[in-house]
């Protein structure tokens, strides 16, 4: 009776660490290594299931949105200069350190088509990087093992996470150098120290993505917060994250000219009822059923149950990254990529409460019972990791990734461009990324990523279908006014049918190209000398 008693006193004090049934260090350990493993396993799977055969050879492709940085990173080690276009210094990237590193990949001794595998490989490591990092930040925040190795494995599961991560974008190192810069920090902060690991990684979290800023700031708010003295601390450590961003905004306005990247402009103009009201809730309201009933139902039940000693740091970063999901007015794509870097928290504080009920309801029934509670502890956080896949679960099976169609689509036209174009041949397309960057040759971006133009000077469309970053293009601009030689039209019911416009007809004509086994339809300018036969 005195343990159960000695043991709820400190569930009530939030510390769960050195409880009965918990995990050893050893068992933890293994169980980690064990995630690692499957981890890295799936991510074989998943990394090959991406790739396709073009004309006899495998070819690696990433999400387009990443292909636009490796487009940047191809150039920059070319010698060209961190452009999309060689002589065009445009900032149509938000994630500096990323295409940095995919830049160190274009270093390696390897063909174009797989320069895109060397970094799923990097981005595989970089998922057993944020699994391990969010038990670490487990434990730094005093956790008990079950629960830090729950939190893990539901992080591991996460299936959005893993999607991006493997597509190549930059949420897998947003999430792992969040992740440990949050473990650094509440280690530091809990005895009132700044802390200059911390401070480096936040600021390795905002030169990922400008918006890493927000859960940068959710967590050294939040987590000051819950630490009560130690505010001095978290924003001295947010200090020197803002030092290293702001060194980088002032060589972005050296190098581009300006302080905001052009993708910033590319996403202005919506109104902000239409934003939020419209697109942000909307998609917000997609996110929270693919999280799932069970999920949802099993955090405000314990958050109720647990009152005061619910971990709210833990879920209020989460919850900041919903909110920021409403004000940029959601995402062009499904998966919820922008709350990915606050899932390993919403994990941790998810399992803490059900490790509290848990041991609750265990403490009363047999010395067994308690004995087992490490192993119920991961039972839930597995039952935790269907409900918050359940929507995905043929994806994680073993059906064809997202966006696999689009890439193979993408190479045979650049590939088609590569054979039936000269070097000097500019092409026009709705995909800034696998065409450009497959095919060497310039490129017009008629969705304005890379073209000041389109993101400063045109009103974006207001409709559902077109999210913010996508709805502002001036195709009469991008295909007369550039000069266009070729021009790749996307299929689908919400793009204009130029086939219809007179002024289309007078310029361009179809022309088909075979290549392997497929046939790759695009329009040409009729007096273009950048064109050979089909």
């Amino acid at each position: 009776m005195s343990d159960n008693i000695a043991e709820d006193a400190r569930l009530a004090r939030g510390s769960t660490r050195g409880l009965a049934g918990d995990f050893s260090r050893f068992g933890a350990a293994l169980l980690l290594g064990v995630l690692a493993l499957v981890y890295l396993l799936y991510a074989a799977f998943y990394i090959h299931n991406s790739s396709f055969v073009v004309e006899g050879q495998r070819y690696y492709c990433l999400f387009d949105d990443a292909m636009i940085s490796m487009r940047y990173a191809h150039n920059w080690v070319d010698g060209h200069g961190l452009v999309w276009n060689p002589g065009e210094r445009v900032e149509g990237y938000s994630n500096f350190l990323w295409t940095a590193v995919m830049a160190g990949v274009h270093l390696l001794p390897l063909e174009d088509r797989l320069f895109s595998l060397a970094v799923q490989v990097l981005c595989a490591g970089l998922g057993v990087m944020y699994v391990w990092g969010t038990y670490r930040l487990g434990r730094a925040l005093r956790l008990e093992r079950a629960v830090c190795a729950g939190g893990a494995v539901l992080t591991a599961l996460y299936f959005p996470l893993t999607t991006w991560t493997l597509q190549g974008m930059e949420t897998g190192l947003l999430t792992a150098v969040v992740v440990w810069a949050a473990a650094a920090g509440a280690a530091a902060w809990r005895r009132n120290r700044v802390s200059l690991a911390a401070g480096i990684l936040f600021g390795a979290a905002m030169l990922t993505r400008p918006d890493g800023l927000v859960v940068v700031g959710a967590v050294c708010v939040l987590f000051a917060w819950r630490m009560r003295r130690a505010w001095s601390a978290s924003l001295g450590t947010l200090a020197i994250a803002l030092a290293l961003e702001g060194a980088y905004w002032l060589w972005r306005w050296r190098y581009y000219g300006d302080f905001w990247p052009n993708t910033f402009y590319l996403k202005l103009g919506l109104p902000l009822g239409f934003r939020l009201g419209v697109l942000g809730l909307d998609y917000v309201s997609s996110t929270l059923y693919r999280l799932g009933v069970v999920f949802i139902s099993a955090a405000v039940l314990t958050l109720v149950a647990l009152r005061g000693r619910a971990r709210w740091d833990l879920i209020g970063v989460f919850g900041v990254c919903l909110a920021y999901l409403v004000w940029v007015g959601g995402d062009p794509w499904p998966y919820d990529r922008f709350i990915c870097p606050g899932m390993p928290f919403a994990a941790l504080g998810a399992v803490h409460g059900v490790c509290y009920l848990v041991r609750k309801l265990v403490a009363a029934g047999p010395r067994a019972g308690r004995e087992r509670y490490a192993g119920i502890t991961l039972a839930c956080s597995v039952l935790l990791a269907g409900s918050v896949n359940y929507v995905q679960i043929r994806e994680w099976v073993g059906a064809i990734p997202y966006s696999w169609h689009a890439n193979q689509a993408n190479v045979h036209v650049a590939r088609a461009l590569l054979t039936h174009t000269t070097p000097e041949a500019r092409v026009a397309t709705f995909w800034a990324g696998a065409i450009p960057y497959f095919s060497h040759r310039r490129a017009i971006d008629i969705l304005g990523k890379s073209d000041p133009h389109i993101a400063r000077e045109v009103e974006p469309a207001l409709s559902r279908d077109f999210p913010p970053g996508h709805g502002k293009f001036d195709l009469p601009y991008s295909l007369l006014t550039l000069r266009a030689d070729v021009v790749d039209m996307p299929g689908g019911r919400i793009w204009p049918d130029l086939t219809q416009e007179t002024w289309f007809r007078q310029e361009f004509r179809p022309y088909i190209a075979r290549v392997g086994d497929l046939d790759v339809r695009v329009f040409v300018r009729k007096d273009s000398p950048n064109i050979s036969p089909p």
